[in-house]
């Protein structure tokens, strides 16, 4: 491995040009009137990634959820990307699971990752995150992937999956099987439409994608079942589980562990002012109705309290600490890039989306080049205004 001076970053400039309503009501099958009425509104934010200018829904417009993105290319008609619906999630499984589900039940693993869509448009294919955005590092590192596997053809196809592993720059979580990034299919969309549970797995097992672990199928009573299969997932320090329908005749639902609930409040503790407030409640509600569903009392209950005590208070002071000797809170992560330009095409993104990054360090390897990144955080100012005037940001 050797050091080398870090490439020139030229921040170029992308030039958005007109999207007009005619193209956006032919693209939504709406009438020009509402297109002209969107384009207006703040609902909508234009931007663009290479040769391909687009539209970000910010929020849910008719039939189309959020993070929606309508792709516009000179040479080929827009491509309607619908955003991921967000799936419900489950406080009390015995009450929820027999409510909701027709039958059966497919139980799949959810993975501590970053949700993206993957489409093939005018000959490329684009990685587009959660929130509808283009994310030229995803592409890139899909780019890979996708390129070693059986994949003849996918513009009728929509593949939604998930990015687990170190080198990304959202959520970081090291898995046993995925260290560095990994990409797994959580559904897969076909004309307008979701495949089967059956026929997603038939679709990984042709083109070679790794599908999320299938951990079960049970009847929608079983819910003993369901609770042994969390308790599994408990021990094994795993996020959760996704209940879905196998003919996706209901939509899916989630459910997380212990470990996860309490984690993310760690986690979110650690950067108290950035994500902090936001963390906590939801994570409590979520624990606070397992614990009283699967009846938690006595040592075990007490475990819970000492390990939610520890969530809310170790790490906020660790931070307080931190701060007060000098140092800084800031998020640290590495990427790994096989292009020169690809770096330039994501510091724009990052930059385009109002997030500071300062490049750490960059070494090469084996024609790679590996990047350390620290992002600051909001919380590192905060405390110090704390420290110096003793006085409260907060009511």
């Amino acid at each position: 491995m050797t050091k080398n001076p870090l490439p020139e970053i030229t921040r170029m400039k992308s030039e958005i040009k007109m999207i007009t309503y005619k193209d956006l009501a032919k693209a939504l099958r709406i009438t020009e009137l509402r297109a002209r009425r969107l384009l207006k509104s703040k609902s909508l934010r234009k931007t663009s990634y290479g040769e391909f200018e687009y539209l970000v829904f910010r929020r849910d417009i008719g039939p189309y959820p959020e993070g929606t993105a309508v792709i516009f290319h000179d040479k080929t008609s827009p491509l309607v990307v619908p955003g991921y619906p967000s799936i419900a999630r489950i406080l009390l499984l015995s009450k929820a699971v027999p409510q909701h589900f027709r039958d059966q039940v497919v139980i799949e693993e959810k993975l501590n990752g970053y949700n993206v869509r993957i489409v093939k448009f005018a000959g490329k294919l684009l990685a587009i995150t959660r929130g509808g955005y283009i994310c030229p590092y995803t592409t890139h590192r899909l780019e890979k992937i996708f390129s070693e596997k059986r994949i003849d053809d996918l513009e009728d196809y929509v593949v939604f999956g998930e990015v687990v592993g170190t080198e990304n720059p959202y959520t970081r979580y090291e898995y046993p099987e995925c260290k560095d990034f990994c990409f797994f299919v959580i559904d897969v969309m076909k004309g307008g439409s979701f495949l089967s549970a059956d026929s997603k797995r038939e679709f990984c097992s042709d083109t070679g994608l790794e599908c999320v672990r299938e951990i079960d199928r049970v009847d929608k009573g079983e819910i003993e079942k369901i609770r042994e299969i969390v308790n599994s997932m408990e021990k094994e320090k795993r996020e959760g589980i996704v209940l879905k329908d196998p003919f996706n005749r209901v939509p899916p639902l989630k459910y997380t562990t212990t470990h996860t609930n309490i984690g993310d409040i760690a986690e979110g503790m650690k950067y108290m002012f950035d994500e902090g407030r936001t963390y906590i409640f939801p994570r409590i509600l979520r624990e606070a109705l397992k614990s009283f569903e699967e009846g938690a009392d006595g040592e075990e209950l007490e475990k819970k309290m000492k390990k939610l005590g520890e969530a809310l208070l170790a790490e906020p002071i660790s931070s307080i600490k931190k701060v007060s000797l000098g140092g800084a809170i800031t998020e640290e992560f590495t990427l790994r890039f096989y292009s020169e330009s690809v770096i330039d095409e994501f510091l724009s993104f990052m930059q385009k989306q109002g997030i500071i990054l300062n490049i750490k360090n960059m070494e090469r390897e084996n024609g790679e080049i590996i990047m350390w990144f620290m992002k600051p955080k909001r919380t590192n100012l905060e405390l110090r205004n704390i420290l110096n005037s003793g006085l409260s940001p907060l009511d």
